[in-house]
């Protein structure tokens, strides 16, 4: 599936978009995240030049592009049976660069959180990055939230970003089963799994499980563990593995949370083509 082009040179005029290979167009999606990590360093004449992403309306115009070429790919992988839906949830912490420090309150991107998703944690300047990932290592959701923010918190925002469109039925947003880490086990997550019919494979922390049998009776039945599923939720784990080859995305430098959450996404559309 081919990349869009909303770019516009403002120093040079506009550029041919037939002239523009697609390797080169490829390269300067790719540049930014995988190679340096800024778009300061993005040449100003180039077939996507930094303008596409500093300009306001532009800019906005290519992050919403980016966002339907990722749910374009989830429609055609589950429309071609290519896509499970056993899905592990994870989060992972991102070093803030210095620059990333110091975005200005006006002109701020459409949706940007106040606190710019960036939070103090044990190593200083933190944004924490929560996903969902398929049984094949491949990204499905993205959200951002401050470093020192919980994963519980922040799973039903993941789940409500899980959308997937068909062309006849409405979108689909249940998996079958998720996979996660004791920090998700609550009632809080396990009840509103089972109401929609989704296997949550969970695991109890010793401090719950406790707290249950000293209750006796009141403290209810333990929730049920397979421990042969919870082999898969590694998944999730090598999915950012796999993400953080990607030199700009384990570190920080955007200054905007819109602009440095649109980095996984093209990463994603670049696994999710080489499927």
């Amino acid at each position: 599936m081919a990349l869009p082009l909303c770019v516009r040179d403002q120093s040079h005029g506009d550029l041919d978009r037939h002239q523009a290979r697609p390797n080169q167009v490829r390269e300067m999606f790719q540049r930014p995240h995988r190679l340096i990590g800024t778009y300061r360093s993005v040449p100003l004449r180039a077939p996507a030049p930094r303008q596409a992403y500093e300009s306001p309306v532009s800019g906005e115009t290519c992050r919403t592009a980016r966002g339907h070429v990722f749910t374009a790919l989830l429609a055609q992988a589950d429309a071609e049976g290519d896509l499970n839906w056993i899905v592990s949830v994870d989060s992972t912490i991102v070093r803030a660069h210095q620059h990333a420090a110091g975005a200005p309150s006006k002109g701020a991107p459409t949706g940007e959180p106040d606190d710019h998703a960036l939070g103090r944690s044990l190593g200083g300047l933190t944004t924490r990055v929560h996903l969902a990932a398929d049984s094949l290592c491949r990204p499905l959701a993205f959200v951002r939230t401050p470093g020192q923010a919980g994963d519980a918190p922040a799973f039903p925002e993941v789940m409500a970003h899980l959308r997937v469109p068909r062309p006849i039925r409405r979108p689909r947003t249940t998996p079958d089963v998720v996979l996660a880490d004791k920090a998700y086990s609550s009632r809080a997550i396990r009840t509103p799994l089972r109401r929609a019919g989704i296997l949550a494979v969970i695991p109890q922390p010793s401090d719950q499980a406790a707290n249950c049998k000293r209750r006796g009776s009141r403290g209810g039945r333990p929730p049920a563990f397979d421990r042969d599923a919870y082999k898969q939720r590694n998944t999730v784990e090598r999915c950012i593995n796999k993400l953080k080859q990607w030199r700009g995305l384990p570190t920080r430098y955007d200054k905007t949370a819109t602009i440095y959450i649109a980095g996984p996404h093209i990463a994603a559309i670049f696994i999710w083509s080489a499927r």
